[in-house]
């Protein structure tokens, strides 16, 4: 469903039921500042970019992704909220 350069399989779909997802769709401002923290001493080597270009990207890019995000979490519900309604459809009409 999702696919990234160093992580092939960024989100998948097992059966009807079955999901999962390797990136964070819910990452905000202060969860960069967090990584950042943590991960400085290794931004030049593994990312190519320094944590002042990271934070100028995340300015530049959080408020769509942010939106990206809603959207993803919506059509989640959405799918959780049919796949229920339908099991109980079915549940009811088979009782």
């Amino acid at each position: 469903l999702a696919t990234g350069d160093d992580v092939a399989v960024q989100a998948f779909r097992v059966g009807e039921r079955g999901w999962g997802i390797q990136f964070h769709p819910e990452i905000d401002r202060a969860g960069v500042e967090a990584w950042l923290l943590m991960a400085e001493p290794t931004l030049m080597p593994v990312w190519h970019r320094s944590a002042a270009q990271v934070r100028a990207e995340l300015t530049t890019h959080l408020a769509a992704q942010q939106q990206r995000a809603r959207q993803l979490f919506l059509a989640f519900g959405r799918e959780v909220t049919g796949c229920w309604r339908s099991q109980r459809t079915s549940s009811a009409t088979t009782s």
